[in-house]
């Protein structure tokens, strides 16, 4: 029988080890050998169940989640009131397709534009229109005289006399307001207006000449001749502004295309 404890091979009937002294296996009835330890790893300690704890432990973070938004909004309700009241509003500076699209500021728009400066050519047609509304007037004026030196239709020659001296104003008025800053400036404008004014002069001398043939008789008296020899210095006047005014209209009118314009076409 082999001992357990040197290996020895000892008789089959020997109770102990010929060499150790060693109680061999099956020597004495009831026994058993011992059997060799083991490195077994202790029970695993339980805790309790998993399920229950999780709950537990979510319950408990939803209370506190609550109670920080609970101190949160009590932190925050001295300014929020007048946020949550009123309706949100938009910037200052926010500006409408409606505003800009607004008819009464296109108008304004509109309003404060600056009007192109008229072309050369543009500002001689108002002079050339000007000069034609005058040279019609004087042709009035010559018609109403001839009327009353022929002692016929006095009364209406009176009326285009004194119709003449408005037409004359108007003139005097246009030429003062027309732009000639292309077509002669300042120079080209004072001589026409000086013509204007001093056939105006005319016009009224001739007014006071006919008055008495219209109210009395056609005879020459001191007073109508005198009114006549007035008018005709004021004509003498006007035709000298006249030559001069036509000096500078030419030059700038001709080449833009309008005719060449003497003292009688004014």
């Amino acid at each position: 029988m082999e001992c357990t404890s040197c290996g020895l091979d000892n008789d089959p009937s020997a109770t102990r080890c010929a060499r150790c002294n060693h109680l061999l296996a099956g020597s004495a009835p009831g026994w058993y050998p011992t059997p060799p330890p083991q490195n077994l790893a202790p029970p695993p300690v339980r805790g309790p169940p998993l399920v229950p704890v999780l709950i537990g432990l979510a319950a408990a973070l939803l209370v506190a989640v609550i109670g920080v938004g609970v101190l949160l909004v009590r932190d925050d309700e001295p300014s929020t009131p007048a946020v949550i009241a009123g309706p949100a509003t938009a910037p200052a500076t926010e500006v409408t397709t409606e505003q800009v699209s607004d008819p009464a500021t296109a108008v304004t728009t509109a309003s404060v534009t600056t009007p192109a400066t008229p072309t050369p050519r543009e500002q001689a047609d108002v002079i050339d229109r000007l000069l034609d509304e005058s040279t019609a007037s004087r042709a009035r004026l010559n018609r109403a005289i001839d009327r009353v030196k022929r002692c016929t239709q006095l009364g209406a020659a009176l009326a285009d006399m004194r119709a003449v001296g408005d037409e004359r104003r108007g003139q005097i008025a246009a030429a003062e307001a027309a732009d000639v800053s292309a077509i002669g400036g300042g120079s080209l404008r004072s001589t026409l207006i000086s013509a204007f004014q001093s056939s105006l002069e005319a016009d009224q001398q001739f007014v006071a000449w006919a008055e008495p043939a219209v109210t009395g008789s056609c005879d020459d008296t001191a007073s109508r001749s005198a009114a006549w020899e007035k008018a005709q210095a004021y004509s003498r006047q006007a035709q000298t502004y006249k030559k001069r005014f036509v000096a500078i209209w030419n030059q700038v009118a001709v080449p833009l295309g309008f005719p060449k314009r003497s003292t009688t076409d004014i």
